[in-house]
């Protein structure tokens, strides 16, 4: 139900944003060429290329201490399982069925939501958010919500049923009015929607 547009990182630019509703930045481009055009985009932004939370001020400048990535992962442990990110899941969640893959993650500041990280070491937050006007890395003021999400180049291949009530959940809240208390979950008409990958 969602009218997807579809750009090539060789070709993205801030007016790619322009009347969408949402963009999501996949781990499948290249960090280099798509580091911040949408960072001041004053749409939902879903990230799950984590190699651009330092351009993006989801998180601090440095590669394996502020973001990073863990290999041979297939579980998240739900830190905030009342938040609408958590999807109603809670307790350590099995999200793909097969542990080749890597999950991204990121330390967010304190002015971040964070709702599941990696098992082994939970400081490492694999699905944060920013509400909007929210305090970023570097000061920066959130423009509209913002997720950081765990999702690698294969990883929806493997999702479980609760991976993709997760990756839903991030679309839904993001989307949503950034009115809506972080607490309550977001209502929304998907087929209205125009989303930006």
């Amino acid at each position: 139900g969602y009218n997807v547009h579809l750009r090539d990182d060789d070709v993205v630019s801030p007016t790619d944003a322009d009347g969408m509703d949402l963009v999501l930045v996949s781990s499948t481009i290249s960090s280099g060429k798509v580091a911040s055009p949408f960072k001041d985009a004053a749409v939902g932004i879903v990230v799950y290329e984590g190699y651009i939370y330092d351009d993006m001020e989801y998180a601090g400048p440095t590669g394996g201490v502020d973001y990073g990535f863990d290999t041979n992962q297939v579980q998240l442990d739900i830190l905030d399982s009342s938040h609408p990110l958590a999807a109603g899941l809670s307790g350590v969640v099995t999200v793909v069925d097969n542990g080749q893959g890597f999950f991204t993650w990121g330390r967010p500041n304190s002015n971040a939501v964070k709702i599941a990280g990696i098992v082994s070491d939970s400081s490492k937050a694999a699905i944060f958010a920013y509400e909007k006007d929210a305090l970023m890395d570097d000061g920066f003021v959130a423009p509209h919500r913002r997720v950081g999400l765990f999702l690698c180049d294969y990883t929806a291949m493997h999702f479980k049923a609760e991976g993709w009530q997760m990756f839903d959940a991030a679309v839904l809240w993001a989307l949503a009015d950034p009115g809506v208390p972080l607490n309550q979950a977001p209502v929304v008409e998907a087929a209205d929607q125009q989303t930006k990958e």
